[in-house]
């Protein structure tokens, strides 16, 4: 390897250390100022601008795992910042709805790193997108991680380390809840490690 060669590859490892720096410390900083982690936050911001939307919907939106996303919506139920009805037209649907603890937050300016990103990529040209593209997958590829399951989510550590939740008991739980149409944490809530996502 020549020393030109030793100074890119030098490069390339601060600046892949440089990212994973920043995502640590937006983390870090988030859980700080606001008490909530990433996927939490986008979560929330998701209940927020679509009232009354569903876990199933979440998903979608999100990129998380079902078992994911319950167990982050009980948490966030937890905290008061979300609450949980039943649909008036389908009793098996379960509507998510911010609370005005959740809006001030929010209107607090609860920043998402990976919002920043987006923004500033699209912002790119075609062929700009394109080559940052190829570098990462091949990156990945370099560090054997081009198998590894991951949603586009820039957040450290693991997005839960809560196993996953029984969701057949999380379903039959939900189904014989009271009648009434607001959800109580007891009537879902399943016992959760106190370390967050």
């Amino acid at each position: 390897m020549t020393e030109s060669t030793g100074n890119i590859s030098e490069q390339v490892l601060i600046a892949l250390r440089q990212i994973m720096r920043a995502v640590d410390l937006h983390s870090r900083q988030l859980q700080k100022r606001h008490g909530l982690t990433t996927p939490q936050a986008l979560i929330l911001h998701e209940v927020a601008r679509d009232d009354g939307i569903t876990a199933q919907e979440i998903c979608r939106r999100v990129h998380l795992s079902r078992a994911t996303v319950a167990d982050i919506l009980l948490r966030l139920e937890k905290k008061s910042l979300i609450t949980r009805t039943r649909s008036t037209r389908d009793r098996r649907q379960v509507n998510i709805t911010a609370t005005p603890s959740a809006i001030n937050l929010l209107g607090d300016a609860l920043p998402l790193l990976h919002e920043s990103f987006i923004r500033q990529f699209n912002e790119l040209r075609n062929w700009e997108q394109t080559q940052i593209l190829y570098a990462f997958q091949r990156t990945a590829d370099m560090m054997n991680a081009e198998h590894l399951d991951a949603s586009p989510l820039l957040t450290a550590g693991p997005i839960t380390s809560q196993v996953e939740i029984d969701l057949e008991t999380t379903k039959h739980e939900m189904e014989n809840a009271p009648q009434d149409n607001h959800l109580t944490p007891s009537a879902t809530q399943h016992p959760v490690a106190e370390s967050e996502e």
